[in-house]
C-alpha cells in the first residue's frame, strides 16, 4: 500500500505547484485588467491564457476557483479594451466627418476672387485641421491626401493671383504716370489758352481710369495730376487776364486805339526803341515755340490716337511758324525804320 500513498502525495504536490502557478497567473491577470496599455496588455493577456492552460490541474477544490478568477480578470480586461476601441471608433468617425467638412469648405474656396479674405479662412481651416484627431485606419491617409491637395491648389491659385495683380498694378501705374506727364506738359505750355481742349480731354481720360493701384502710388499720382491741372488753369487765367490788361493799355492786338496818333511813338528813335523791345520779346516767344515743338515731337502720347498726335505736332509746327513769321516782320520793320534815318 506504500506505493499508493506515494502516488497520492506526488499528485498532491503537483496540485500545489499548479495551484501556485495559477495563483501567480491570476494575480497578473487581475493587474492587467486595470491596464490602459491595451496593445501590450492584450498581448500579455493572451500569453497568460496559454500559460494558464498549460499550468496543469490544481486539484478539485482549487482548480475551478482559480479558473473563475482568471476568467473574470481576463473578461474585465477585454470588456474595457472593447469599450476603449469602440470609443476610438466613434471618435474616428467624428474626426473623419470633421475632416470631410473642412475639405469640402476648402474645395469651395478654390474658385474665389477675393484671395485676401479667403486666405485668412484657409489659415483658420488649417488650425482646425491640425486640432482634429485620427480619422481611422481606412480613411485617415485618404482624407489627408485630399486636404493637402486642395490646400496646395489654393495657394498656387493665390500665388498666381497676387503675381497677376502686381503686374496689373504696375501697368496701371505706368498708364497713369503717362497721363500725369501729359498733364504736366500741358500745364507748362507757353500758350495755355491753346491747350484748353487738350486739358479737358485729358481730364476725362483720367476720370475714366479704372483698375487697382498701390495706395502710395495712387496718392502720389493723384497729387501730381491735380497739381498740374490747378497749375494749368492758374496760368491760363493769368494769361487771359494779361491779355485783357494789354488790350486795355493798347499793347495787345491792333485796334482803333492803336490808330490813335497819341498811341504812336513820338519820333523815329522812339519807334526803334519800342520795336527792338518787341523783337526781344518775340525772339523769346520763338525759343518757347521751338522748345514746345521739340517736346511734342519727341514725347509720345499713349492716350491719344495717332491722328490726334499728328494733329498736335502740326499745331505745334504751325505755332512755331507763326512766331517766326512775326519775328521776320518785326526785323523788316526795324530795317525800314533804320533806313529812314
Amino acid at each position: 500500500m506504500s506505493w499508493k500513498n506515494d502516488d497520492w502525495q506526488a499528485k498532491q504536490e503537483q496540485f500545489r505547484k499548479s495551484a501556485g502557478l495559477k495563483e501567480r497567473l491570476v494575480r497578473e491577470a487581475q493587474q492587467l485588467a486595470h491596464s490602459d496599455d491595451f496593445r501590450s496588455a492584450g498581448a500579455r493577456m493572451k500569453q497568460l491564457g496559454s500559460e494558464f492552460k498549460n499550468a496543469g490541474f490544481a486539484g478539485k477544490d482549487q482548480n475551478q476557483r482559480l479558473w473563475d478568477e482568471f476568467s473574470q480578470a481576463r473578461s474585465a480586461f477585454y470588456d474595457r479594451r472593447n469599450q476603449y476601441y469602440e470609443r476610438l471608433n466613434i471618435e474616428a468617425r467624428d474626426n473623419a466627418a470633421q475632416k470631410r467638412r473642412i475639405i469640402s469648405e476648402l474645395q469651395s474656396l478654390l474658385g474665389v476672387e477675393d484671395f485676401r479674405e479667403a486666405g485668412q479662412r484657409v489659415k483658420t481651416l488649417h488650425s482646425e485641421w491640425k486640432s482634429v484627431g485620427f480619422a481611422g485606419r481606412e480613411e485617415n491617409q485618404l482624407l489627408n491626401d485630399q486636404y493637402y491637395a486642395a490646400r496646395n491648389e489654393f495657394y498656387e491659385n493665390s500665388k498666381r493671383h497676387w503675381e497677376q495683380l502686381a503686374t496689373q498694378m504696375e501697368l496701371n501705374k505706368n498708364d497713369r504716370l503717362r497721363l500725369v506727364q501729359q498733364a504736366e506738359f500741358i500745364a507748362d505750355h507757353p500758350d495755355p489758352r491753346s491747350m484748353s481742349n487738350d486739358m479737358r480731354a485729358l481730364l476725362q481720360v483720367w476720370r475714366d481710369q479704372r483698375g487697382p493701384l498701390k495706395k502710395e502710388d495712387r496718392e502720389e499720382l493723384n497729387r501730381r495730376f491735380w497739381a498740374a491741372k490747378d497749375r494749368f488753369y492758374s496760368r491760363r487765367d493769368a494769361q487771359f487776364a494779361q491779355g485783357q490788361e494789354q488790350w486795355a493799355s493798347g499793347k495787345g492786338a491792333r485796334s482803333a486805339i492803336q490808330d490813335d496818333p497819341a498811341w504812336r511813338p513820338k519820333d523815329n528813335t522812339d519807334a526803334i526803341r519800342h520795336l527792338e523791345q518787341a523783337i526781344r520779346d518775340k525772339e523769346q516767344a520763338v525759343r518757347d515755340a521751338d522748345a514746345h515743338y521739340e517736346k511734342v515731337r519727341s514725347q509720345g502720347r499713349s492716350w491719344l490716337l495717332p491722328s490726334k498726335q499728328n494733329e498736335r505736332i502740326a499745331k505745334a509746327e504751325q505755332w512755331q511758324r507763326i512766331q517766326r513769321e512775326e519775328l521776320d516782320k518785326l526785323y523788316r520793320r526795324l530795317s525800314s525804320l533804320r533806313n529812314r534815318k
